[in-house]
């Protein structure tokens, strides 16, 4: 529609009004690009098609680096990303997968929580396994909404607080992700105080017990 009003020469639009419209054109063509990216990682995944390169991968330095990134976008809401508890240690996974699965939490932490929030990420060593917690400080999940997590195109009671999109398939896809390299994925979380969604990864080998 916006494209529409824009090339129409029966409407006298001002430049605020069209560089509002561009803003709404370009949120709109990134999120069918998101929506298309998460649709073909379904389709991969599912066709037995999804490959993962695994490599040893020092856990504490690649925190760090997400967590810049993320902090850097969180700036926008006032909000912060910060690490805390990160326990010196190796993993063996796929990096473009983990950022992925890390993207999708991070991401959502800070789509969720109010302006001004802490979004922290932080590690403990479990057998043979790392756990990777991201903790919000958003709304909480209600008994029912957390039966619905990581299922395809879910829509949660909840909302995020700047009108920001969503695909509905990043937790879902996330959860393929981390189950294709052995581990497992969950949340904690008590309705009206925030949620710690969570991931595990496995030990490189020589940090296995």
């Amino acid at each position: 529609m916006a494209t529409s009003l824009m090339t129409s020469p029966d409407f006298d639009l001002t430049e605020e009004d069209r560089r509002t419209m561009l803003r709404e054109i370009d949120n709109q063509a990134q999120y069918m690009m998101n929506l298309l990216n998460d649709l073909l990682d379904v389709s991969h995944i599912e066709s037995g098609s999804f490959t993962l390169l695994p490599v040893e991968i020092d856990l504490p330095s690649f925190l760090r680096e997400v967590a810049i990134r993320h902090h850097r976008l969180a700036e926008a809401k006032n909000s912060a990303v910060q690490l805390d508890n990160l326990v010196p240690g190796r993993v063996f996974a796929d990096p473009i997968r983990l950022a992925q699965v890390l993207d999708n939490l991070i991401s959502n932490a800070v789509k969720y929580s109010p302006p001004g929030s802490t979004i922290t990420v932080r590690t403990r060593a479990e057998k043979r396994m790392w756990r990777v917690e991201v903790q919000d400080q958003g709304p909480g999940l209600t008994i029912e909404d957390q039966g619905l997590l990581f299922k395809d195109f879910v829509r949660l009671s909840a909302t995020p607080t700047n009108g920001e999109k969503s695909t509905g398939l990043g937790l879902a896809i996330a959860r393929r992700v981390v189950e294709a390299q052995g581990g497992t994925i969950g949340v904690e979380s008590e309705f009206g105080h925030g949620a710690t969604f969570w991931f595990t990864v496995k030990n490189a080998r020589r940090d296995r017990s």
